[in-house]
């Protein structure tokens, strides 16, 4: 069983976690989804409803890394650039 994020970790993730829903819902209202359901919704509900937020948080950003690993992007990288660019 993993730790639970310390509260400044858990407030970076929560905030990191919020702006990539957000920037994902946008982009699904201006394309055509083919399916029946909407998986960022999914994942947005799932982290609001679980129990235990802070073991979904830490393996929602290890399983990003993990994809991210072999394609020569960082999730730093992609965090750091939604965060320029938002609205907030």
């Amino acid at each position: 069983m993993s730790e639970p994020l310390t509260p400044d970790e858990r407030d970076r993730r929560i905030r990191e976690f919020d702006s990539l829903i957000l920037r994902f819902e946008h982009w699904e209202s201006t394309v055509r989804v083919r399916s029946n359901y909407n998986p960022i919704s999914i994942l947005r509900v799932m982290k609001e409803k679980l129990e235990n937020s802070d073991r979904f948080l830490r393996y929602f950003f290890e399983y990003l890394t993990s994809e991210l690993n072999g394609s020569g992007v960082s999730l730093d990288n992609v965090l750091s650039a939604l965060h320029r660019n938002s609205p907030v």
